[in-house]
C-alpha cells in the first residue's frame, strides 16, 4: 500500500494503528469477514414491546392538539359566529393567515392518523396473527389514494383465515386514507371564513319587543278595493304634486317613462317616493316580439314609509343594527300562514279595432296569458261586448275607460277600452301604404292580486326598498308563491278614481299615453301604426303600472306599531315599557308614544284580539365574514374532522383501557426495511427479486416474530420479519415478542 495515501476503511485504520491481529484476519475466501470487524454503529439491544397504557410525550401533543383544533374549528361555526365586515382594515392578509392556520391543522391530524395507524399496523405484526403483504406499506402512503385503488389492496381480503379481522384492518387503512386526503379541503372549508349575511344580535342595542300593523290582515289587504278607500281630495285635478296617498301620485313618474321609452325604449321601471325619503320600484315585465302583456308589481307604500322611518331613526340614536359597514333590513311576516303582501297586476290587450267613422263595434277582450290561482273560478273563454265607438273619438285625443266585465268574465274582472289615434296604419289595420291615420280602440283585461313578499334595505342601494323576485315572471310561474295569492276585487269606482283628471280634461292613463304619441305638436296627438302589434304590450304595460301602484297607496294612514319591552338607554330612555308608532317618527331622534293606551294595555290588546292586528318580523343582518353550518359543503366538511375525533378516542380507549401495550419501533419504512434485511430468507418468496407476478403473493402473512436461533456472536435473540402462507400463521404463534424483552 502507497503509504502516501490514506486509509480507506475501518479494518485499514485497524491495522495501522496496530490493534488489528494478522494472524486472526480471514482469507478473502473464508466467508463473511465483517463477522470480525469491530461494529460501525453503536446500536444496543431494546424492548420492543412495553407493558403500558402511557403513549410517547409527541403523540400526546399531536393527538391532543388535533382534538383541541378541531373541536375550536366546530364550535365557530355550531355558535354562527360573526367575524368581520367586508371593509375591515387589511382583510386580505387575515384571511391569507387562516389559510397558514388551515393548513397547520391539516397536518396535525395527518400526523394523528399516521400515528394511530402505525400503531395497529405494529399490534397487528407482533402481538396478533400478522398482516397480508399488501398492508405493510399502505401506512407510508396515507396521504395518497394510490393503495386503495391498487388490486394487491383488496386481494387481501380474499384471505378465507380470520377474514373479519383483516377486513377490519383493511377498512382503517381505507379510512384513514380517505380522511387524510380529504382533511386538508375540509380544513379550509371549516378555517375560512365565509361571505354572506349574518343577522345581527340584539339589534336595538338590547332592546326587546315585538311589532304590530295596526290593522287586521282583510283590512290591511283587502279583497274588495272600492271608492271608500280613496280620500275625497284625491278627486283635484292635481298632477305634478299629487298628495302621496292618492291612487294617481305617481302619475308624472309613469308619464316620464312613457317619454323614456318612446326615445331610447326604456325598461318599465319606475322609481316612487315615500314620507320617509325611502324609494320603492314600481316594475312591469319587459317586452318581447309576441308581448301582448304585462305584469307589474310593487310594494305597499306606508310599509315602504315605515322601512325608512324606523332605519332613520336606528341611525338618529346610533343603534347597533346600523354600526355595521354594510347593514340590510327586512320585512317579513311573522308566520307563513299570513305573509307580507304586495300588489301585482297583470294586463293582456289585443290589436286595435279599427273605429273609424263607425258608430259601434264588436270587440273581445282577451285573456288567454292571464294567469289565477288554483281556487279562483276560471275566466270565460270568449268576452265580448257592443261597444259604442263614438265616445272614444274624444277629438282625436286619447280616450281610456275602464269596463266592468263581471258579466262577461262569469266572475268579478275589470276590463278597459283604449282609444287612440294612429298614423301609418298600415302594419295595424293592413290598408294601403297611403292610408289617412285611422282611430282605433284596443281592449284589455286586468286581473288582479296580492301576492307574497318580503321587503329590504341594503346599504349598497341606499335608501331603495328591495323585494324578493324581480323578476315578476318567476312569481306568475310559481304555483307555491300563487297558491298563497289573494285574488283583488277592484271595482270600477277605484279604477275610476285611479284614472282621475290630472290636466287639461286628460285623465291619468291618458296623460301618461300622450307621452307616447308619434307627434304631439299636432293638435290631435297620433300614434306610430309601424309599430304594430307593440301598442298591445305598451298599453298592458301602462294600465299595470297604474293599478299596482294605486292598490300599493290604499291604507296610507295604516300605521306600525312597536310595543318595547323593558327597553334599555339604547333607546335614550331608562328600563320601562311604552308603545311606538312609527309613522309619528317624524323627528327621528326622539320616540312618540301611543297616548291613548298604556303600554301593557296594548300588550294585553294583541294577545287578547289578534283579530285586530297584523304581527311583522324585522330581521337585522349585516355583510362580510364568519363562520356558521349553513352550507352543504361545510357539513361534509365536519363530517370529516368529525371522524378523525371519533377515531383518536376510540384509539385512546383502546390503548389506555384495553390492551396497555405500546411499541415504539418500526416507526417508519427504513426502520422496516432494515429490520427485512437482518432476517432469513424465505422461500415462499422464491422468484419475487424482480418484483410480484403473482397477485396471490399478496395475501401472504407477514409478522415479526422472535428468531428461532440465538445471535452466535452474544447469544441474544433477535427480532425477525416472517413472511408465510397465511394456513401457516399459527406455528408462530409461541414465538411472539414478549413484553419488556430486549432484541438486537
Amino acid at each position: 500500500m502507497n503509504p502516501d495515501t490514506p486509509p480507506t476503511s475501518d479494518l485499514e485504520l485497524e491495522r495501522l494503528s496496530g490493534n488489528l491481529d494478522e494472524t486472526t484476519r480471514p482469507n478473502s475466501s473464508d466467508g463473511d469477514r465483517t463477522a470480525l470487524l469491530p461494529p460501525r454503529h453503536k446500536n444496543i439491544a431494546n424492548a420492543a414491546i412495553q407493558k403500558t397504557s402511557s403513549l410517547p410525550l409527541l403523540q400526546c401533543l399531536v393527538h391532543c392538539s388535533s382534538v383541541a383544533f378541531t373541536v375550536a374549528v366546530l364550535t365557530l361555526n355550531w355558535r354562527n359566529i360573526y367575524f368581520a365586515d367586508l371593509t375591515k382594515p387589511n382583510i386580505n392578509s387575515i384571511l391569507s393567515a387562516f389559510q397558514f392556520v388551515a393548513k397547520i391543522h391539516e397536518a396535525i391530524v395527518s400526523a394523528s392518523l399516521l400515528a394511530i395507524v402505525f400503531y395497529h399496523l405494529r399490534y397487528e405484526l407482533c402481538a396478533s396473527s400478522g398482516l397480508p403483504l399488501s398492508y405493510l406499506a399502505a401506512p407510508f402512503q396515507l396521504s395518497t389514494l394510490q393503495p386503495i385503488l391498487e388490486r394487491s389492496f383488496w386481494s387481501a381480503l380474499t384471505v378465507k383465515n380470520e377474514i373479519r379481522r383483516m377486513y377490519w384492518f383493511g377498512i382503517s387503512i381505507l379510512i384513514a386514507t380517505i380522511l387524510s386526503a380529504l382533511v386538508g379541503p375540509s380544513s379550509a372549508i371549516l378555517l375560512l371564513p365565509q361571505l354572506k349575511w349574518w343577522a345581527v344580535k340584539h339589534p336595538f342595542s338590547g332592546t326587546s319587543g315585538f311589532s304590530y300593523l295596526n290593522g287586521s290582515y282583510d283590512n290591511m289587504w283587502p279583497e274588495h278595493v272600492n271608492l271608500s278607500l280613496v280620500p275625497d281630495y284625491c278627486s283635484d285635478k292635481i298632477w305634478d304634486h299629487p298628495p302621496e296617498n292618492c291612487p294617481h301620485a305617481s302619475v308624472v313618474q309613469i308619464s316620464r317613462w312613457s317619454q323614456d321609452y318612446l326615445s331610447q325604449f326604456a325598461p318599465p321601471n319606475i322609481t316612487a317616493t315615500t314620507e320617509a325619503n325611502m324609494l320603492r320600484y314600481v316594475s312591469s315585465s319587459s317586452y318581447n316580439d309576441t308581448a301582448e302583456y304585462a305584469v307589474a308589481s310593487t310594494s305597499m307604500n306606508h310599509l315602504a314609509r315605515d322601512f325608512g322611518t324606523i332605519w332613520l331613526h336606528g341611525e338618529a340614536q346610533n343603534l347597533t343594527y346600523t354600526k355595521s359597514k354594510r347593514p340590510m333590513l327586512t320585512l317579513s311576516s311573522h308566520d307563513d300562514k299570513n305573509p307580507i303582501l304586495r300588489p301585482l297586476v297583470q294586463a293582456q290587450c289585443s290589436n286595435p279595432y279599427d273605429v273609424q267613422d263607425k258608430e259601434s263595434v264588436t270587440v273581445s277582450f282577451p285573456s288567454n296569458k292571464l294567469v289565477l290561482t288554483a281556487g279562483e273560478p276560471s275566466l270565460k273563454q270568449s268576452m265580448t261586448q257592443v261597444v259604442k265607438a263614438l265616445q272614444f273619438e274624444n277629438n282625436g285625443m286619447p280616450k281610456v275607460q275602464f269596463i266592468d266585465l263581471s258579466v262577461e268574465a262569469g266572475r268579478p274582472t275589470l276590463g278597459a277600452l283604449v282609444g287612440m289615434t294612429f298614423s301609418n296604419p298600415r302594419n295595424l289595420f293592413h290598408v294601403s301604404p297611403d292610408s289617412s291615420p285611422i282611430r282605433g280602440l284596443i281592449p284589455c283585461t286586468t286581473v288582479s292580486h296580492w301576492v307574497p313578499t318580503t321587503m329590504a334595505r341594503d346599504a349598497v342601494t341606499d335608501n331603495i326598498v328591495i323585494l324578493d323576485h324581480p323578476d315578476l315572471m318567476d312569481i306568475i310561474n310559481s304555483s307555491k308563491l300563487m297558491d298563497k295569492a289573494r285574488s283583488i276585487d277592484v271595482d270600477i269606482s277605484f279604477a275610476e278614481a285611479v284614472n282621475t283628471i290630472v290636466l287639461d280634461n286628460l285623465t291619468a292613463i291618458e296623460f301618461e299615453l300622450e307621452n307616447l304619441a308619434f307627434n304631439r305638436s299636432t293638435p290631435i296627438p297620433t300614434y306610430d301604426g309601424e309599430w304594430g302589434s307593440k301598442w298591445r304590450y305598451l298599453v298592458s304595460t301602462l294600465l299595470s303600472l297604474q293599478l299596482s301602484d294605486a292598490l300599493a297607496r290604499i291604507n296610507h294612514n295604516m300605521s306600525m306599531m312597536v310595543y318595547c319591552k323593558d327597553c334599555d338607554p339604547g333607546w335614550n330612555y331608562s328600563k320601562q315599557s311604552f308603545v311606538i308608532d312609527i309613522k309619528d317618527l317624524n323627528n327621528y331622534e326622539s320616540l312618540h308614544f301611543v297616548n291613548d293606551s298604556s303600554p301593557d294595555t296594548f300588550a294585553k290588546d294583541t294577545t287578547k284580539h289578534p283579530e285586530l292586528y297584523t304581527p311583522v318580523r324585522w330581521r337585522f343582518e349585516h355583510f362580510g365574514y364568519g363562520w356558521a353550518f349553513d352550507r352543504v359543503t361545510k357539513i361534509l366538511a365536519a363530517i370529516v374532522v368529525i371522524l378523525h375525533l371519533w377515531l383518536v378516542v376510540a384509539y385512546l380507549l383502546v390503548v389506555v383501557f384495553v390492551r396497555r401495550w405500546r411499541c415504539d419501533s418500526w416507526s417508519n419504512l427504513v426502520e422496516l426495511i432494515v429490520l427485512a434485511v437482518q432476517s432469513p430468507p424465505t422461500t415462499i418468496l422464491r422468484g419475487t427479486s424482480t418484483g410480484i407476478n403473482d397477485i396471490s403473493t399478496y395475501t401472504d402473512t407477514v409478522l415479526i416474530r422472535e428468531s428461532d436461533k440465538l445471535d452466535p456472536s452474544d447469544g441474544e435473540q433477535r427480532a425477525v420479519l416472517v413472511v408465510t402462507d397465511p394456513a401457516n400463521r399459527h406455528e408462530y404463534q409461541s414465538r411472539k415478542l414478549l413484553k419488556d424483552k430486549k432484541y438486537l
